[in-house]
């Protein structure tokens, strides 16, 4: 009974930390926006965004001029287009670490995954890659997504269930579907690849499957 305590305890303080993590990431970003706009009414800068693909340094060295747009503008557009090209390739599920995991072979009907939230919910999909684009979900439909973090969780007060590609029973989707009572099936190997807008799901978080129904 002690040891499950200590559990719930740190679990909480676990969500918490990351939630003062984004707040602290707040503050710190609307300061660079403010500097942003003194460097772009100097005439340092001229596209909104560009600070961020600026070393302190550089940013310092605008500031007291040592630095003017023509010495940075190329740096940014580099950086820019590296941004741009990173974004779209799919990052590994671990760094430096040899998994013992073997990718799960997915079956044309079903997808495997871990069982995050138990429960068993019918309904049509909502393939959502990243909310700052798209967070257009209606409710009742399921959430499938490449991963979650506290930036999603409003998602999950519309969503009745969710299917996402990365995550464990103690990851953010697993412990807020808990906490909603909706089911969640996590770690599904390729399920924003295979699965569409629309699609008609049995998610099945008891047994960790997603079944791909047909009409």
């Amino acid at each position: 009974e002690y040891l499950a305590d200590r559990a719930r305890y740190f679990i909480k303080l676990r969500e918490n930390s990351r939630f003062f993590q984004i707040m602290a990431w707040y503050a710190a970003r609307k300061k660079i926006l403010r500097v942003e706009r003194r460097l772009m009414d100097l005439g340092r800068l001229k596209v909104k965004g560009d600070v961020f693909y600026l070393t302190w340094a550089e940013v310092e060295a605008l500031l007291s001029a040592k630095l003017a747009w023509a010495d940075v503008e190329e740096r940014i557009r580099a950086r820019r287009m590296r941004h741009v090209r990173w974004s779209k390739q799919t990052p590994p599920k671990m760094l430096n670490i040899e998994s013992t995991r073997q990718p799960v072979a997915q079956h044309e009907s079903h997808l495997t995954g871990q069982g995050a939230s138990p429960g068993v919910y019918e309904g049509t999909a909502r393939l959502i890659l990243d909310p700052r684009v798209d967070a257009d979900i209606k409710p009742g439909e399921i959430l499938v997504a490449p991963f979650t973090d506290p930036a999603w969780t409003p998602l999950f007060l519309v969503a009745r269930a969710a299917v996402v590609g990365v995550g464990s029973y103690l990851s953010h989707a697993g412990t807020i579907a808990r906490e909603y009572g909706m089911p969640c099936v996590v770690s599904v190997d390729g399920c924003t690849a295979r699965i569409r807008r629309g699609d008609r799901l049995r998610v099945d978080g008891t047994e960790g499957m997603v079944y791909l129904l047909t009409d």
